[in-house]
């Protein structure tokens, strides 16, 4: 006990900048059984667990053990939330107030330890909205697993369904096959995973979660975000329920994130970031018809020198954004965004700091909207005295939309915010029919309205002289 002695001691403290770092994990892994409950129960050493697997020090094997020695048997609803990609990624899940962080296909894994220690067996059935065969299921899955950890002795592999430690039981529906008299046949079923729960419809998931209540009893679900009103993300994260826990998880959480999936990901944000967020990020899939710019794309870049810079000014507070966004020519028909400000909350009288993230805004004119000419007569006075009110007039915004729509426009990286809105600025959908209508949203539009005052001069030239001509 003077291992674990030391170890709650440390635990109960902050250590110095120049203490010994804490014992792996690992090396003292094989005293689980001789752990101290209090030690294990105690928040200070879930801390450290969570710090331990953040770096990937503990295999989900050594977790079980641990959890199992420290009595805690029954965790809520786990849920494993991945990206769009379907490549292994790492996945986190929680455990009570334990965070861990293991490979895509934890599910999988955990079932099969679920199976080996679960006194009694474990009986679990794996679940899918519509599965037609066994091979749009996860049957294959768990079995490389068995495979992979040398277990095929312990479990007994048959075509529907898979036999497991203690009486055990892995069978696998679809749950467009039951209805309220079938599905009291998974009553006595104590783990039910959800696979692609993105399709579960509602209707299956109100039969399911009381079904599955045994005491104890999970319910798991993995994955890809599609729509925001999909039973699943309505329930678990607009409404999740009090035991219940999301973890939402993308490539940017895993450390071993492999470069040739890197590549592929740097190239899909740099060509539709609208896939770069869905595919990789885990976003809800956007209503592409609806995007108002499909004609962008990201890249670094340097303003050469020469370069006539146009500068556009929004102006927010309380929850709007107070912005400034500058953008130049370069070539025929191709506008560049290279800087950009964006702040929620800003004083008048900071307004000058915010604009002076954007080099050059004291020098050049900058278009800003019209309706705030007191903050306007403001920075002109205090160091802008080049910048003047928007024209705008009739048709304003559907022009200046239309003009930019008829660029190749390129944003830089560093212009989160424009990429953004750029992203999801739409046309208005008809909620009845799903019909995209001409009309704009006015939503996501605060670094598009200063776009649009900053080239105004130059869109009413073009037009006169497309009208003088």
């Amino acid at each position: 006990m003077n291992k674990l002695q030391s170890l709650a001691d440390y635990l109960g403290t902050s250590p110095a900048a120049d203490a010994e770092p804490m014992p792996r994990l690992e090396d003292i892994a094989g005293d689980a059984e001789t752990f101290c409950k209090a030690v294990l129960n105690s928040y200070e050493f879930r801390q450290y667990i969570v710090h331990s697997l953040t770096l990937g020090s503990i295999p989900a094997a050594v977790m079980i053990r641990i959890m199992d020695t420290a009595g805690w048997q029954k965790p809520p609803d786990r849920v494993e939330h991945t990206g769009k990609d379907g490549q292994p990624i790492e996945t986190i899940t929680e455990v009570r107030r334990i965070v861990i962080r293991v490979p895509q296909g934890f599910f999988a894994e955990h079932l099969i330890e679920r199976c080996l220690t679960r006194p009694g067996g474990c009986r679990a059935v794996c679940i899918r909205e519509i599965q037609k065969t066994l091979g749009q299921s996860s049957k294959r899955l768990i079995e490389d697993k068995i495979e992979e950890f040398g277990l095929e002795s312990d479990f007994r592999i048959l075509t529907s369904q898979i036999e497991a430690p203690n009486g055990g039981l892995i069978i696998f529906n679809g749950m467009q096959d039951h209805n309220a008299a079938s599905i009291k046949s998974l009553e006595g079923f104590d783990v039910a995973w959800i696979e692609e729960a993105q399709s579960l419809s509602r209707r299956s998931l109100d039969l399911l979660r009381p079904t599955i209540r045994l005491d104890p009893s999970e319910i798991w679900a993995s994955w890809n975000p599609d729509k925001p009103d999909d039973p699943i993300d309505e329930l678990l994260r607009k409404h999740p329920p009090p035991d219940s826990i999301v973890i939402e998880s993308s490539y940017l959480d895993n450390p071993f994130f492999p470069d040739v999936l890197r590549r592929e990901m740097e190239w899909d944000k740099r060509r539709d970031y609208e896939k770069y967020e869905h595919v990789w990020l885990g976003g809800y899939q956007q209503h592409s018809e609806a995007r108002v710019f499909k004609n962008w794309t990201t890249a670094e870049f340097d303003a050469p020198k020469d370069v006539v810079h146009y500068y556009g000014a929004d102006w927010g507070y309380s929850v709007d954004p107070s912005t400034l966004v500058r953008c130049h020519f370069v070539e025929p028909r191709k506008l560049f965004i290279d800087y950009e400000a964006y702040q929620i909350g800003v004083e008048i009288d900071n307004l000058g700091d915010l604009f002076d993230c954007v080099p050059g805004a004291r020098e050049w004119e900058i278009v800003a909207d019209s309706a705030r000419p007191e903050t306007i007569s403001y920075l002109r006075n205090h160091g802008f005295p080049r910048i003047v009110a928007a024209r705008k007039g009739p048709n304003s915004v559907k022009e200046g939309v239309i003009f930019l729509q008829n660029y190749d426009i390129v944003v830089h990286p560093r212009c989160v915010q424009t990429i953004k809105e750029l992203t999801h600025y739409s046309y208005v959908v008809d909620k009845k029919t799903e019909v995209v209508t001409p009309l704009l949203a006015d939503d996501k539009n605060h670094i598009i309205d200063p776009l649009r005052y900053a080239t105004e001069k130059l869109r009413q030239s073009v037009t006169q002289d497309w009208l003088v001509a």
